[in-house]
């Protein structure tokens, strides 16, 4: 999602009348772990993160729709 942003910046903004230039640098990598059964962040994540559940269903549904059919982002998507 952040590279998406970060193209999408690009894109709106390249036809302004001034130079406009962004930054893309992640400020950490997200680190799951299983714990009991229970995927959990590691503990040295920082507080306020959505929740691993709803981490996971991200990831995975942008890992379904990286196909390239009527369904996906590839060309025929």
């Amino acid at each position: 999602m952040q590279l998406r942003t970060f193209v999408i910046f690009q894109k709106v903004w390249q036809e302004a009348s001034y130079i406009t230039i962004f930054c893309n640098c992640s400020s950490f990598v997200p680190h799951l772990e299983a714990q009991n059964e229970i995927v959990i962040y590691a503990t040295e994540m920082p507080s306020g993160l959505w929740r691993p559940e709803r981490f996971l269903y991200l990831i995975l549904g942008e890992m379904l729709r990286l196909r390239d059919d009527e369904r996906g982002y590839g060309l025929r998507g």
